[in-house]
């Protein structure tokens, strides 16, 4: 309200004064001297108020200086024309002044609009109809021995979706994702990408989160990351977050097929439509935690997360079952759930995708899984399961990727599996990347 009031008392005065100097009216000097004694005083709190929010350290230094200067001289020059006014006997001075605010008021506006919406605010919404949004990047199409994973596949991303609140024109939270060197830097939050540890990545941390969370990046008025961009972004940084190197030097072949086959959240969707789940049972899950989000914009089925609260989520799966219908997705990762939580899920029955990797779950589990009609993912990395309780999923026929890093499943193992599931896409991990030349850096002693 402080930004925007001594713009609107400005532009009264101004019109006014433009008015009066054509006789198209006759404005008293006593309502003059009360609009702009109006402007500078909310003109100086703008000031103020402005002057605080910049020692947050998240805008463009050069555009903050123009505005800022701008800002005070505009409130100055408010003054100067009240002072004018209230002795009433300089009525060109005042003209004059008035022309000269809005010109002020034009340049501070634009600077202050550039440090919110970015140096392009102005043509970016014409850019977005002349141009026609660009089509989800098509992997299949993709030479993945060719392209380099950074700059062909996760920085048009960032640049998508990300860098209009992250450049060096703004940086909320003083973040920067326009460039390697602010990337690794990070913000006020921490370290946004740690390579080969996405649990420690506050950029894949905050994109996790249900858009509900004021946390989500990116905020619920911007496009949010498709899921395919999420799961290139965590492959990134899961390979090592490196900024140069071709994909096929930091993904193994396996992998790679695994995120070519991965299914668009369309096809997550059964074929009839859902109408919307209770709000009231929403609601009361979001305030206990529970992420929640739309499978897609146009559809009321939903994917559950509950990475924010992984301890509590023995107590809120029953709590499920009152929108079970409509839940075709659920994030488990990392939770404290064993073998007789996952028996809540039997009442999931469009349930397709289950993440449960680094939980307590183990074989018994397997039973009540392989028991939901819809399942294609599972997700079991760093749990105990074994060969016994992969044998339970044999009747799961619409099983389609299976992911067993880590477990207790022996090597000797696999090649049973993969004939028991021979239409699953089973990843057992422990991929072996090999060491380049240009992996290591010479470290010299600093020169005396």
């Amino acid at each position: 309200m402080l930004v925007h009031l001594p713009i609107g008392f400005l532009v009264i005065a101004i019109i006014l004064i433009g008015a009066s100097h054509y006789k198209r009216a006759k404005v008293s000097r006593s309502a003059l001297s009360l609009l702009f004694l109006c402007s500078a005083f909310a003109a100086i709190l703008s000031c103020v108020t402005g002057y605080l929010l910049s020692q947050s350290g998240e805008y463009n230094e050069e555009t903050l200086s123009w505005h800022k200067g701008m800002g005070i001289a505009l409130a100055a020059m408010s003054s100067l024309g009240w002072l004018i006014i209230r002795d009433g006997k300089h009525t060109k001075t005042i003209q004059f002044i008035s022309v000269i605010l809005f010109i002020m008021l034009v340049f501070t506006g634009h600077w202050g609009a550039s440090l919110t919406h970015g140096g392009e605010y102005l043509t970016e919404p014409l850019a977005a109809i002349a141009q026609p949004e660009t089509p989800p990047m098509d992997l299949s199409k993709v030479n993945f021995n060719e392209v380099k994973f950074y700059p062909d596949l996760v920085h048009p991303i960032l640049e998508k979706k990300c860098i209009s609140c992250h450049s060096a024109e703004k940086q909320k939270g003083n973040l920067r994702l326009d460039n390697p060197e602010f990337i690794l830097k990070g913000g006020k939050s921490g370290k946004a990408v740690v390579a080969f540890r996405k649990d420690e990545s506050e950029l894949l941390y905050r994109i996790h989160l249900g858009a509900q969370d004021k946390k989500h990046m990116p905020p619920k008025e911007k496009p949010s990351l498709s899921e395919q961009e999420i799961q290139l972004i965590d492959l990134w940084i899961e390979s090592g977050a490196d900024f140069g190197k071709k994909f096929a030097d930091l993904v193994p072949e396996p992998k790679r097929n695994a995120l070519l086959s991965h299914q668009q959240p369309e096809r997550l969707l059964p074929d009839r439509e859902i109408s919307a789940a209770d709000p009231r049972v929403l609601e009361s899950l979001v305030k206990k935690g529970v992420s929640i989000t739309p499978i897609s914009s146009t559809s009321n089925y939903l994917s559950i997360s509950f990475i924010s609260v992984p301890r509590q989520a023995v107590e809120l799966l029953p709590e499920l079952s009152a929108i079970g219908n409509h839940i075709v997705e659920l994030k488990l990762t990392g939770c404290a759930v064993g073998n007789e939580s996952i028996s809540a899920l039997k009442s999931l029955s469009n349930l397709t995708r289950v993440s449960l990797d680094d939980t307590p779950v183990t074989d018994a589990a397997l039973t009540d899984l392989a028991l939901l009609p819809r399942l294609s993912y599972l997700n079991l990395k760093g749990t105990s399961v074994t060969l016994a309780g992969i044998e339970k999923l044999k009747n799961a026929t619409n099983l389609r990727h299976l992911y067993l890093y880590q477990t207790k499943i022996k090597a000797g193992d696999q090649a049973k599996i993969r004939a028991l599931l021979p239409k699953t896409l089973v990843d057992f991990g422990g991929y072996e990347v090999p060491t380049l030349l240009s992996d290591t850096q010479v470290v010299k002693p600093l020169k005396k």
